[in-house]
């Protein structure tokens, strides 16, 4: 069977030139000889790429800023619980350093509240973490596969 001009309608090459604009002219004026009814429209896969992805780019930034400003404010919390927790628990913290404590004996004693806070909020955010990206962002992803 052989090729006729209308049997196409999309034409993929590969430019290997450090003037791209040139070789786009180049191709214009090539398109224009073999098919004078139809417009040349030229696209880069680089722009177009661009431009599928650019919706989940600017996501993820807003994510990522949300993100920041959580773990910020929660960490400034934490330092203020474990300031008030110090402070109140001072002469307890003397006692006990004149009694023999080290200072890593000491650092549990104080941390050990936190760190079971922390490891239960671990359980929870992570698992909801991993089903929310899961069912929700990267279903938009049209070669998403699924794990």
């Amino acid at each position: 069977m052989p090729w006729t001009p209308e049997d196409r309608t999309i034409i993929n090459a590969k430019i290997q030139s450090t003037d791209l604009l040139a070789a786009v002219g180049k191709i214009e004026s090539t398109w224009k000889k073999v098919d004078r009814i139809h417009p040349f429209d030229a696209k880069f896969y680089e722009e177009e790429i661009e431009a599928a992805y650019s919706e989940f780019s600017a996501m993820i930034k807003i994510i990522g800023f949300l993100a920041f400003l959580a773990i910020s404010i929660a960490s400034m919390g934490l330092f203020g619980m474990v300031v008030f927790t110090t402070e109140t628990r001072l002469k307890e913290i003397g006692i006990r350093k004149v009694m023999g404590a080290s200072s890593g004996n000491l650092v549990f004693l104080l941390s050990r509240g936190f760190l079971t806070l922390l490891s239960i909020s671990a359980l929870i955010a992570l698992p909801v973490t991993y089903l929310f990206f899961e069912n929700v962002v990267l279903r938009r992803f049209p070669y998403h596969t699924a794990t």
